[in-house]
């Protein structure tokens, strides 16, 4: 069931700024999601890791650092390294 007095030129004029803000916030959001999926798939190297091509044999080799600190030796657990308590 429809209005039975309808005047679509008047009420697309009174509802121009809601429309322009609904088309805006659309476009806004459309270019959020661009910039996301374009950093994504062109985003830089990992954070933590240096990556070196050894120029003999032409591989790559990937340093990686463990969270939280300034070397590479992460293979090593501290409480098993140090000194035996008496």
């Amino acid at each position: 069931m429809s209005a039975p007095d309808t005047n679509v030129k008047r009420q697309e004029k009174r509802h121009k700024p809601s429309l322009f803000g609904v088309k805006g916030s659309l476009l806004v959001v459309l270019v959020i999601v661009i910039c996301f999926v374009l950093y994504n798939v062109f985003k830089p190297e990992e954070a933590g890791q240096t990556v070196t091509q050894d120029t003999d044999t032409g591989t790559v080799a990937t340093d990686t650092y463990a969270p939280g600190t300034n070397s590479s030796d992460t293979g090593t657990d501290p409480a098993s390294t140090a000194p035996a308590a008496d």
